[in-house]
């Protein structure tokens, strides 16, 4: 499971990000994106990206903190993922 969350994290940060809010010195870069999300964006799925997959991961980012899946529900949504290859 290290593999894929490793691989999950690259793929994510790999994508570059071209929004107003990231085009400041890297210094302000993670204020800036935290002010964009906290505003309501979400990243797009990037094409390699299963749809399951993005699924879970956006409803990690719900935007009520009380209604993002617990980390006992994501484990075990990672893992039934990873078993059938991430096209569940």
């Amino acid at each position: 499971m290290t593999r894929f969350c490793g691989r999950l994290v690259t793929s994510l940060t790999s994508q570059p990000l071209e929004t107003p809010a990231l085009a400041r010195p890297r210094a302000s870069v993670s204020q800036g994106y935290a002010a964009y999300v906290a505003d309501g964006y979400r990243a797009p799925r990037p094409n390699a990206m299963p749809e399951a997959l993005y699924g879970l991961i956006c409803a990690c980012w719900h935007q009520d903190p009380l209604l993002r899946p617990a980390m006992a529900d994501v484990a075990e949504q990672l893992q039934a993922l990873q078993v059938c290859g991430l096209a569940c």
